[in-house]
C-alpha cells in the first residue's frame, strides 16, 4: 500500500531525488517517511505539504498514516541459566 506522500509524488511525475533537490530533504529521509519507517519531524512535513501544494493533514493524517514497526518474535537473551535450572537453584 502506498502512503499518501509517495501517491501524490508520483502523481507529479517526480523522483525521490528532485523532490529531495527541492525541499532540502534528504532523499533517506524521503525514502523512509514514503516508506512507513519514519514520520519526519513537524518541519519537514511542513517543507513537504507547502512543496506539494497540501495541507500536513490530508497529506498525513488523513489515511492514517502510520509509523511502520516491526516486531519480534521473542527477545534474544544470551543467558546461560534457563527459569527453570534459577528455580531449581532457589528452591
Amino acid at each position: 500500500m502506498l502512503t499518501d506522500l509517495k501517491k501524490v509524488r508520483l502523481e507529479k511525475g517526480l523522483t525521490q531525488q528532485e523532490v529531495a533537490d527541492k525541499t532540502n530533504i534528504s532523499i533517506s529521509m524521503l525514502a523512509m517517511m514514503e516508506n512507513g519507517y519514519r514520520r519526519g519531524s513537524d518541519e519537514t512535513k511542513i517543507k513537504l505539504a507547502k512543496f506539494y501544494k497540501k495541507s500536513v493533514e490530508s497529506l498525513f493524517f488523513a489515511n492514517n498514516y502510520h509509523f511502520k514497526c516491526e516486531i519480534n518474535d521473542k527477545p534474544s537473551l544470551n543467558n546461560s541459566n534457563s527459569d527453570k535450572e534459577r528455580t531449581e537453584r532457589n528452591e
